[in-house]
């Protein structure tokens, strides 16, 4: 029996604009939610905390700060082995997202920060196609 692979989902420390944030954490939250509903164990880290999906994760990405100026705190812990991470980092003019499985890593593209991207068909459109 294949075991399923742990997925991490990472806000990248970093200088965030509000808006940026803003959809980082939206996507984050959207897909580690939709990563735990299908069975997988989650993680979320951000901000020098690394959690496993539930309240206290979305709590911690709710009260993240853009970091405006300030060096942000790096991850906490070690993510498992095994592991697919999907990091959010910052980016002009948006938010950078990379994927990272099997010692590859991935930039899947710039979602703009503006909110005229519907998150779930820009984030599902890059999966379907990474390698």
């Amino acid at each position: 029996v294949a075991t399923r692979p742990h997925v991490r989902v990472s806000i990248a420390p970093g200088t965030w604009t509000a808006p940026a944030l803003d959809v980082a954490t939206a996507a984050a939250g959207g897909v580690a939610a939709a990563a735990w509903a299908a069975g997988q164990p989650v993680q979320v880290a951000a901000d020098g905390t690394a959690l496993p999906w539930g309240p206290a994760a979305r709590r911690n990405l709710a009260a993240l700060p853009p970091h405006a100026g300030a060096g942000p705190r790096p991850h906490a812990a070690a993510p498992p082995a095994g592991l697919v991470e999907l990091t959010f980092a910052p980016g002009a003019p948006g938010v950078v997202v990379a994927l990272a499985r099997g010692g590859a890593d991935e930039v899947l593209g710039v979602l703009p920060d503006d909110g005229s991207v519907d998150l779930g068909r820009w984030l599902s459109a890059r999966l379907a196609g990474s390698g």
